[in-house]
């Protein structure tokens, strides 16, 4: 009888734990989404200002160096801009955002704006001749390029940001 009593307690246990852990990981996730939409928000709106930044001084929507190096202003913003998103793709590649959720949100303007920069970064990385100049927003920019026309093609998108490395 009190064989029976402590087995029924460590069932009772385990599926406390069982519980415990499994709210645990919901909160997480929760947490993870929430950090990576308030990010995806903070990084949108400083690339669309600094789009129109650009745009209301040269009338030209394409990112061109020598015209963003004789701005002072525009050069630092876009280099504020470049190290956010930096630090927003090393943060992808950690897995601390959620990678589907910010490739569910991103619009093809978005990803032709991310281009742009792109373009201008090679262009830093020559000039500067340091070749490793904002690798990881570059690589993310390519990912997300290909994400988008993965998604055009109805195809799965890889849950994780490391997986999409693992395509090429």
């Amino acid at each position: 009888m009190i064989q029976n009593i402590s087995i029924i307690g460590l069932i009772i246990t385990i599926g406390e734990i069982a519980l415990a852990i499994y709210k645990y990981m919901q909160e997480t996730r929760r947490k993870k989404c929430s950090d990576t939409l308030q990010t995806i928000n903070n990084l949108f709106n400083s690339t669309y200002s600094a789009r129109e930044e650009y745009l209301s001084a040269f009338n030209n929507s394409t990112f061109d160096l020598e015209k963003i190096e004789s701005n002072k202003k525009i050069y630092k913003s876009t280099m504020i801009l470049l190290t956010q998103w930096e630090s927003f793709s090393r943060g992808l590649f950690y897995n601390i955002y959620d990678f589907q959720l910010f490739i569910y949100l991103v619009p093809k303007e978005l990803s032709e704006m991310l281009d742009g920069l792109t373009k201008f970064v090679e262009r830093e990385r020559d000039h500067k001749n340091y070749n490793r100049l904002f690798s990881d927003f570059t690589y993310l920019s390519h990912d997300v390029s290909t994400c988008l026309q993965m998604k055009l093609d109805n195809k799965k998108i890889p849950k994780r940001y490391k997986q999409i490395r693992r395509l090429k």
